[in-house]
C-alpha cells in the first residue's frame, strides 16, 4: 500500500498540474522534517507544548499531501498529549508514527524531484 494516497495526488495533479505536485511534495519533505524533529525534541526533553503544536502540524500537512496514516498517526498523538497521556505512552505512539513518516517522506521525496 502506497504511504500516499494515489487518488489525493492524482486530484492535486488534476486540479493544480504535476509541478504544482512537485512543489508541494518539496515543501511536504522540508516542513515535515522540521516538524518531526521537533516532535522528537519535545518527546525527548518533555515539552508536551512542542509535541502538541509537532503532532497538531504533521496532522495537517501530511493529510494535504495525502499521506493519511501519517496524518491519523499524528492525530493519535495530539490527543494523547491533550488528553494527558504519559510521555511513555506517547513514545509508544511516536513509534508507531515514525515508520509511517519515514515511508511517505521517502514517496514525497521521489514526487519532489519529479
Amino acid at each position: 500500500m502506497p504511504a500516499l494516497d494515489p487518488d489525493k495526488l492524482a486530484e492535486l495533479t488534476s486540479y493544480y498540474g504535476a509541478g504544482f505536485l512537485a512543489e508541494l511534495a518539496g515543501l511536504y519533505v522540508e516542513d515535515s522534517q522540521r516538524l518531526a524533529a521537533l516532535l522528537e525534541q519535545g518527546l525527548r526533553t518533555g515539552d508536551r507544548e512542542d509535541v502538541t503544536r509537532a503532532s497538531h502540524d504533521l496532522k495537517s500537512t501530511s493529510a494535504q499531501v495525502g499521506a493519511n496514516r501519517v496524518s491519523q498517526a499524528a492525530s493519535d498523538l495530539e490527543q494523547a498529549v491533550r488528553r494527558g497521556d504519559t510521555l511513555e505512552q506517547l513514545r509508544a505512539l511516536e513509534a508507531v508514527f515514525t515508520p509511517l513518516f519515514r515511508e511517505a517522506l521517502a514517496e514525497a521525496e521521489l514526487l519532489a524531484k519529479g
